[in-house]
């Protein structure tokens, strides 16, 4: 389950990236109202974050918050969210997706 607002050109990169037999069981939907995002997070087996630039990371403490293990970028406070999982922090990678082709 992929929550948040992509375009349909992303949605389709997506799907290529993850390879045929993943991207058959990925469902996107779209923009969740807050309120309904314990659910989202209760019935995730993993949250990703993968921000370009974060303040702080309401979403990886939401989802820690709700126990489900949080993989984010290492950038602004999610370091800090994480710290007592440093091993769940990835580099954060330099490609924009309009630079794909």
């Amino acid at each position: 389950m992929i929550v948040g607002s992509f375009t349909p050109k992303e949605r389709v990169h997506i799907q290529k990236i993850a390879g045929d037999e993943l991207s058959k069981s990925i469902s996107f939907k779209g923009v969740v109202p807050h309120e309904l995002m314990p659910e989202v997070y209760c019935d995730a087996r993993v949250v990703v974050v993968p921000s370009r630039y974060e303040t702080f990371g309401l979403p990886a403490l939401e989802g820690a918050s709700c126990g489900v293990p949080v993989i984010a970028t290492n950038v602004g406070g999610l370091s800090e969210i994480l710290d007592y999982a440093p091993d769940m922090l990835v580099e954060r990678a330099d490609i924009s997706f309009s630079k794909r082709k």
